[in-house]
């Protein structure tokens, strides 16, 4: 399956439509921009920062969520942005199958808790 940037998996991303503490996830065209700009910046502990500024005050998709892990490398940065980004994901048991990520696996497990907690 074809992730699309701008609308998803098969041109709808499932998170879209739902909330979290009352809060939409962050629309496609917002989403492909803070998208750019991460993927602008090459410093991978510069663009842990940015993330993790934008990702502090906007909610995301599992399906985002997976996009935005994926520029980063480093196992323990990805983990850091993952715990960042975890209370903001409407449907964080989508987000569970992004363990394969991490090759390490008690960060793989770690990151497996993190999630299923946003859940309770």
């Amino acid at each position: 399956t074809k992730f699309n940037e701008s609308y998803g998996v098969n041109g709808r991303d499932p998170g879209c439509t739902m909330t979290r503490n009352g809060n939409y996830a962050m629309d496609a065209e917002t989403f492909r921009g803070f998208l750019q700009s991460l993927k602008a910046v090459h410093n991978e502990i510069t663009r842990e920062e940015m993330a993790e500024k934008v990702l502090k005050r906007n909610y995301l998709t599992a399906a985002q969520l997976g996009l935005i892990l994926d520029l980063f490398h480093n196992e323990i940065t990805r983990l850091d942005v993952a715990k960042v980004a975890a209370p903001h994901v409407v449907n964080p048991q989508h987000a569970l199958g992004h363990s394969s990520k991490w090759q390490n696996s008690i960060s793989s497990e770690e990151y497996v808790e993190l999630m299923a907690a946003q859940q309770e």
